[in-house]
């Protein structure tokens, strides 16, 4: 597989997309009437009500979809965020607050800053171009995966950091999961009238765009003063942008994928390094304004911020680097 400018510019869209998103929510609420009329309600409605739809509709999809191509590669994929997350919630048990680089104020939020990375946004639009469709499906279902551990354990936590639950408690998106995993054990969505879908599917196709406005929206609400660069931040960058990367992508390149076509094996592998390279869930920061206080809302977003300008470099640096080994 050869290696073409167009390569690097398919790579680079989906971030710059992101980031393009990100400032349209910035400046469109740094404005202060915006700011103090449409922010609250806005948050609410993503959290409460489209993140839920969004799943009705998102898992269905993907399930019936599994369906239709064989369940050995979804099966993989699904497991394989598990695998992907333990290895990091070990490291994160491990380090922080242990060693000098990963010393903090904030373990818990940390510990899903850590964990919880950006398993759908940034690497769907990239496999998508970089390789076969059937490798979209198959990610889609480690997605699948970060969805249902990301709107429980990672709400859980966030709430319990804030001191606002002692508890495990129900909140929209679990609904929303719950009620989406429901219907797609049923198998009966596609068979749904199209006027019943047509609110789960709008959903759908706002959620992902929404919540990067919506993560400009929170970092325009956060004062200037209270975004900070911090030691640990530099520990995750090492850590989880450039050397579990360079482990995922040394393991890769020692194991051959059998039975299916060069493009196919390449982009499973190319998946599975950008999943270990992405930076942060950008949905942190809407389930932290959500659910958390301000203190949390100006930590995450300042180590969003960070992550986010590294990984401008690294994702398409570590990209590059793959497809030149795996080729």
């Amino acid at each position: 597989m050869t290696l073409h400018m167009t390569d690097i510019v398919e790579v680079l869209l989906p971030v710059l997309r992101l980031f393009g998103f990100t400032v349209a929510g910035f400046l469109i609420f740094k404005i202060d009437l915006v700011r103090k009329v449409l922010l609250k309600p806005s948050v609410w409605l993503f959290t409460t009500i489209i993140f839920p739809l969004y799943f009705i509709h998102l898992l269905p999809t993907q399930w019936s979809a599994g369906v239709e191509t064989g369940w050995i590669w979804a099966g993989i994929f699904f497991a394989a965020y598990f695998v992907f997350l333990a290895i990091q919630f070990a490291a994160a048990r491990l380090l922080i607050n242990r060693v000098p680089l990963m010393k903090t104020e904030y373990p818990r939020e940390f510990l899903v800053i850590f964990t919880m990375q950006n398993a759908g946004y940034i690497p769907l639009p990239i496999i998508a171009a970089l390789a076969p469709a059937v490798v979209s499906l198959y990610l889609s279902f480690y997605i699948m995966a970060f969805v249902v551990l990301f709107f429980t354990v990672a709400v859980w936590i966030i709430q319990g950091s804030a001191g606002t639950r002692t508890r495990f408690t129900i909140n929209a998106p679990m609904v929303g999961i719950t009620l989406g995993l429901i219907v797609a054990l049923g198998g009966f969505y596609s068979d749904l009238p199209g006027w019943i879908r047509a609110p789960f599917q709008f959903a759908s196709s706002i959620a992902l765009d929404g919540a990067m406005i919506m993560l400009g929206a929170i970092l325009a609400s956060i004062p200037a003063r209270a975004l900070r660069y911090r030691r640990e931040f530099g520990g995750y960058i090492l850590i989880k942008m450039i050397l579990f990367p360079a482990i995922v992508l040394g393991v890769f390149a020692l194991i051959p994928l059998r039975g299916m076509s060069t493009d196919v094996a390449v982009g499973i592998k190319l998946a599975m390094v950008l999943e270990a390279i992405v930076p942060p869930a950008t949905n942190i920061m809407v389930i932290t304004r959500a659910y958390g206080t301000d203190a949390q809302v100006e930590y995450a977003g300042s180590a969003i911020i960070t992550t986010y300008a590294v990984g401008l470099v690294l994702m398409p640096v570590f990209l590059i680097l793959s497809r030149i080994v795996f080729s």
